[in-house]
């Protein structure tokens, strides 16, 4: 059930392996809609400091971005599922 009120929200979490904690990249973030569904993520930094810069870059990028329609999706290295 979808609470009233809820907002998106970008969390910054450290990531957890097969085995427990990842080696080496641990810190990474995920951008979540107003019902929980993840919609974007980023790639794991060893520190917590860095996925904080990615997210603040994140930011900035996504409000310039322009929406590009691709013609043709396999030319772009997209795969299409039937």
């Amino acid at each position: 059930m979808e609470k009233v009120g809820r907002k998106p929200k970008i969390e910054i979490y450290k990531a957890t392996g097969f085995l427990g904690v990842c080696k080496g990249f641990e810190w990474r973030w995920r951008l979540k809609a107003k019902n929980g569904e993840i919609v974007a993520s980023g790639e794991a930094y060893k520190r917590k400091y860095d996925a904080i810069r990615a997210v603040r870059r994140f930011q900035k990028i996504a409000t310039d971005a322009a929406i590009v329609h691709l013609s043709s999706p396999e030319r772009h290295g997209v795969s299409i599922c039937v």
